[in-house]
């Protein structure tokens, strides 16, 4: 798919230039960049739509012509009818659909740049990346290992009175409700090590985190990662998406994702009493090769009124301000819907009354509540894009549409298309060329307004010689040309 997200990247990319690496800025950029893109598109989508209006009055004298006759055979007649009005008159009725189509990769893409900003926006290489996964996996060993000393400091020795154990009953602690949280904690830095990683393999209370590469396996084992010799890398350890962006989580907004989380209870002191550049530049090896640290500092920031928009928005549990943006996603969805449904033609029955469409209720409800669930499940950026692509894309709808105003169909307009399907259907006019001494169509009935145009000797039918063509025909008789009634009839 990088053939998709790679030019994505580089969009995102001069985005987060301007936007001085703020990612939220940025995505408003890539939103009106976007939808400048898919502009010639939905000015091509509103001419087709104010065509369509100006055929709307033949496709209801259509309808007219069939109406009260329910059969289906009529009915796939009147459709087939219809169908090719529309294509004789240069109109195709899914060519509005492309925008849409078009819509669906650009929210793929730039899910797949939010969730690996180092490769795509970065453009980092693999052997990079995969270094960058070992250092930030070390990163939450040495959280964990400040968070051991601070559990191993509330376990009960011979000297103290007896307490409670705790939650896991492995040991018994003077706080057990503090050390139920900092277990908690250990469990949530684990729990983003498994995710960075490709293979994980616990021994007697000891994680080794392996990372599959082109040039063989790190395993990242007590703060410390090598290659692996290749006769030690497990069978079953392939390479696995890897969660990108809980590494940027952790080394670009460690404060917030580790600080702050830790410092309200006062825990991993040992560690945090540095500060968040020597913590960071002891874990990425700075002294022995700097890229590494400098990569984090070139990574976007996510930063939002003091909200993380790499978080997932949560109903249930850890509720923060983040819930408002799939919200925002529904009722910005829901009003597009609404705005669409007043801008674009309705559909009319065959004496011009409104038809509501099938799965119309669906339409109105159902896409913005999908829009609503995926938003809460996906990190807030992309929420945050498409609150903003719904704006601007509703926005311009609007301007199209009074750049390309819709016809107003009346009844008039429908009787005139009606006046004009029966002028169509006039007999067509057929001229024979027979033989000179060929008589067998002399009887054939034309009116005299008809002959006269045809021939001014009064002969119904045009002769040509054989060996002459451009000859005039020759006259014959009066009984001839007149016939007998049967004759005419005939």
């Amino acid at each position: 798919m990088d053939i998709l997200y790679v030019p994505f990247g580089y969009v995102m990319k001069g985005c987060l230039w301007i936007s001085q690496n703020r990612f939220w800025i940025a995505i408003i950029f890539f939103s009106l960049i976007m939808e400048a893109v898919l502009l010639p598109l939905s000015i091509k989508q509103q001419k087709a739509s104010v065509k369509q209006q100006k055929l709307k009055p033949m496709e209801i004298a259509i309808r007219r012509k069939y109406k009260g006759q329910n059969d289906k055979v009529t009915q796939q007649k009147c459709n087939m009818e219809i169908q090719e009005m529309y294509q004789k008159n240069g109109y195709n009725a899914f060519a509005g659909c492309l925008p849409l189509l078009i819509q669906f990769p650009i929210i793929i893409a730039l899910y797949a740049i939010v969730r690996n900003p180092m490769q795509y926006t970065l453009f980092m290489n693999d052997a990079d990346i995969d270094v960058m996964y070992a250092d930030s996996i070390v990163l939450c060993e040495q959280v964990k290992d400040g968070l051991e000393e601070d559990l191993a400091a509330l376990v009960v020795t011979d000297g103290e009175p007896e307490s409670e154990t705790s939650s896991s009953g492995a040991a018994a602690y003077t706080d057990p409700e503090l050390a139920e949280t900092i277990e908690s904690a250990i469990n949530t830095f684990t729990g983003y090590q498994k995710n960075m990683c490709d293979r994980y393999i616990e021994k007697d209370g000891v994680y080794s985190f392996y990372i599959v590469t082109d040039g063989g396996c790190y395993v990242v084992t007590d703060g410390k990662y090598e290659l692996s010799a290749s006769d030690a890398i497990p069978s079953d350890a392939v390479k696995s998406v890897r969660e990108e962006y809980i590494a940027v989580s952790l080394t670009k907004h460690f404060d917030r994702y580790v600080r702050e989380a830790l410092s309200e209870y006062g825990l991993c002191g040992s560690l945090l009493e540095n500060s968040d550049e020597i913590i960071l530049k002891n874990a990425f090896g700075y002294t022995a090769s700097p890229v590494y640290y400098e990569a984090i500092k070139n990574l976007p920031d996510y930063e939002f009124l003091g909200m993380s928009l790499l978080d997932k928005p949560s109903f249930f549990s850890n509720i923060s301000w983040l819930i408002v943006v799939p919200l925002l996603v529904f009722i910005t969805s829901f009003g597009s819907m609404y705005v669409s449904r007043k801008l674009q033609p309705q559909n009319v029955d065959a004496d011009g009354n409104p038809v509501k469409m099938p799965g119309g209720k669906f339409m109105e409800w159902g896409m913005p509540l999908m829009s609503l669930y995926f938003a809460a499940n996906f990190q807030a950026a992309i929420g945050v894009y498409w609150v903003w692509r719904t704006l601007f894309s509703t926005g311009k709808q609007i301007l199209l549409s009074k750049m390309y105003p819709l016809p107003v169909v009346t009844e008039e307009d429908i009787k005139e298309a009606q006046k004009q399907f029966k002028t169509s259907r006039k007999k067509k006019k057929i001229v024979i060329e027979v033989d000179e001494d060929d008589h067998s169509y002399d009887n054939i009935k034309v009116s005299e307004a008809e002959s006269a145009a045809i021939d001014r000797t009064g002969r119904k039918i045009k002769m040509l010689g054989a060996d002459d063509d451009d000859d005039p025909p020759a006259a014959v008789s009066e009984a001839d040309a007149e016939g007998t009634d049967k004759e005419q009839k005939e």
